[in-house]
C-alpha cells in the first residue's frame, strides 16, 4: 500500500464548528491557517495465482489549523469527547435584573436572544420575565418562548410578530445558578467518539465567494494543548495546533458559495 498526498491552502482564516452530527455543531471560534488534505490511498491487490492485480484508491479528508484561544473547557470536552471528563461546581442562586438582550432595531421575530448569564448544569433559568421597553411586560408562549440552543446548551429566548414592534429594547430578568468553576480530567479512558467538523471562511482573493468544508464522520488526531500567552508581547495570542481526520471510508465535502446569504 502507498499514499500520496495533495494539500492546498484553502483558507487562511474562518471559524470551526465541531458536533456529533450537523444538528448540534457549536461554533468553536476563529482558526487560521486552514490547511485541507486530501490523501489518497492506493491498493493493489493480487487477486488469485495468475497474479491478476486490482488497483484500488480513494482521498481522505484531512484539516489542520491554528485554533485560536482553545482553552474553553466545553470546546475541549467536546473535541476530546470520551478522552477527557468536565465536571462543575455550581456556585449559589444568581437573580439577574435589566438585562439587555437586544437594543431597539437589532433584533427580528424568531431570532435567538441568548442569555448572558448560563445555569451550571445547563437547565433552564427560573423566574424569566421579558420585557420590551414599549409594549411592556411580554406574554410566555404568545409573545415569546424559551428555548435552548441544542449545540452550546445555552437557553435564550424568541420574540414572536404578536409583539407588534421592532423599533424597542428587549430587557430579561432571571435566575441561574452559575458555575464556580470547571474541571477536566483525563488520562485513563482509552475510547473516542466520532466527530463531525466544518470550517467555514472567506478566501482572500474573493471576498464574494465563502469556502466551506465538512468532515462528515472525524476524529482528532492531535494532541490537547493548553497555550501560554507571553504577556510581554504584544498582540500574542494562544493557539493550539489542531488535525482533524476522516476516518476510514467516510465522506467529506468542499463547497464554494458565491455571494452567500
Amino acid at each position: 500500500m502507498s499514499a500520496i498526498n495533495s494539500s492546498a491552502v484553502l483558507v487562511e482564516k474562518g471559524n470551526i464548528w465541531i458536533g456529533t452530527n450537523t444538528g448540534n455543531l457549536v461554533d468553536f471560534g476563529a482558526v487560521r491557517k486552514v490547511v485541507f488534505t486530501a490523501k489518497q490511498i492506493q491498493k493493489s491487490i493480487e487477486s488469485d495465482n495468475r497474479g491478476t492485480i486490482y488497483n484500488k484508491a480513494r482521498l481522505e479528508g484531512m484539516i489542520s489549523c491554528e485554533l485560536l484561544e482553545p482553552a474553553a473547557p466545553s470546546n475541549l470536552a467536546s473535541l476530546f469527547a470520551s478522552l477527557v471528563t468536565k465536571t462543575t461546581t455550581a456556585a449559589s442562586s444568581t437573580p439577574v435584573t435589566g438585562e439587555v438582550l437586544a437594543a431597539s432595531g437589532a433584533w427580528a421575530y424568531s431570532q435567538p436572544l441568548y442569555f448572558a448569564q448560563q445555569d451550571g448544569s445547563q437547565v433552564v433559568p427560573t423566574a424569566i420575565t421579558i420585557t420590551g421597553s414599549v409594549t411592556g411586560a411580554l406574554t410566555v408562549n404568545t409573545q415569546y418562548v424559551i428555548v435552548q440552543d441544542p449545540g452550546t446548551k445555552k437557553w435564550g429566548v424568541l420574540i414572536q410578530s404578536a409583539v407588534g414592534n421592532l423599533a424597542q429594547n428587549i430587557t430579561a430578568n432571571y435566575t441561574t445558578t452559575p458555575a464556580a468553576s470547571v474541571t477536566l480530567t483525563g488520562g485513563t479512558n482509552l475510547s473516542m467518539v466520532s466527530l463531525y467538523a466544518r470550517i467555514i471562511g472567506k478566501l482572500d482573493t474573493n471576498n464574494a465567494k465563502t469556502r466551506q468544508i465538512d468532515l462528515t464522520d472525524c476524529r482528532v488526531t492531535s494532541d490537547l494543548v493548553f497555550p501560554f500567552v507571553d504577556v510581554e508581547t504584544a498582540n500574542d495570542s494562544g493557539v493550539m495546533p489542531l488535525n482533524i481526520e476522516s476516518n476510514k471510508a467516510t465522506t467529506w465535502i468542499y463547497t464554494d458559495q458565491v455571494n452567500p446569504n
